[in-house]
Parts: C-alpha cells; structure tokens; sequence
C-alpha cells in the first residue's frame, strides 16, 4: 500500500507542475495519465508484489531447487529482461543498504572486489525515481520505479504530442518538424 501511496503522491505532484509550468491538463486527462502505467504494473502494485522477472533466478541453483515448490514454471516469463533480475535489482538492493547505513551511495561492494555505484549510469543512484523508490522495501521500490517511469513517459508521450498536434500525413509531419527544430 505504501507503493500505491508513493506512486499517488509522486504522478500527482508532476501532474500539478506539468499543469502549472507547461500545458493545462483536464481533469480526464490528467486521470487518464495518472491510471495509464497501472495498465501494466497495476497489479504488481496493488498487492505488493514485484514487477520484474524474479522467475529467472530459479534457473540455476541454488533456487532451482525450490522452482517445482514455488510452483513456478520450467520456462521464465520472459528471459530477454535478465538484466533487471541480475543487474538493476542488485544495484538497488546495494543502493538501499548503503542508503540505511547512513552513507552515500558511491560503492557497490557486492560486484567482485567492488565497483562505482555513484559514477555508474546504470543504478543512476540519485535520480528521483530512484531515490524514492529506495525509501520502500526493495520489492515495492522496484515496482514504484516502474510504474513512475511508464507514467513519465506518458506525460512525456502527451505533451511531445500536444505540440506536434494532429498529423495528416508524411509530408506533413515533416513540416511540423521543420517548424519546431
């Protein structure tokens, strides 16, 4: 609940500056935004759960043990993302711990003999999303990322869109480009 709650405060506060600085949003359009990345991670975060593919690390021990227990199936749901499994999700795991020790996040002392946490492009340590996200258990977190990102690209989506207006055709298109560049 505290994902939900997180996420609610977070697209409701960028949908009050997108409002106030940028472009007037209607009451419809701005729901239909907000509700938009629920399409997707709505589930996940409405009961807690995590969206990424945790399926892939029951491939090889030593959690492929507990696969058959866990009811899970033979194949992952979708073996492309195996980055979020074993790359963004540790990150944020040694974000977090570095985050309640009362520490920058400059280190990752889980890789090897160590490696930049702070320098690296990847965990992206101090971005909002990522920071709030860190403030929830790590499960929660991941899936509040998620969920913010869809919903920035959304507004990102809409307002891209808005100035571009309705489009007719190529040619088209290719004036209203040449206009804005």
């Amino acid at each position: 609940m505290l994902a939900v709650l997180a996420y609610a405060a977070f697209a409701s506060l960028a949908l009050g500056l997108f409002h106030r600085g940028v472009r007037r949003l209607r009451a419809g359009t701005a729901a239909a935004l907000l509700l938009l990345p629920l399409l997707f991670t709505g589930g996940a975060l409405l009961t807690g759960r995590v969206y990424a593919p945790i399926d892939l690390l029951y491939n090889a021990p030593p959690l492929a043990d507990q696969r058959a227990d866990l009811g899970l199936p033979r194949e992952p749901h979708n073996a492309t993302l195996w980055d979020l499994a074993f790359q963004i999700i540790p990150w944020r795991a040694a974000v977090q711990a570095a985050l309640r020790a009362g520490e920058w996040p400059l280190w990752n002392p889980g890789i090897l003999a160590g490696d930049p946490l702070a320098a690296s492009a990847q965990p992206a340590p101090y971005h909002p999303v990522n920071l709030i996200g860190a403030l929830l258990p790590l499960p929660r977190g991941v899936t509040f990322a998620a969920t913010a990102t869809l919903f920035l690209a959304a507004l990102g989506g809409f307002a891209f869109l808005r100035e571009v207006g309705p489009v007719g055709g190529p040619s088209e298109l290719l004036r209203k480009r040449a206009r804005l560049l």
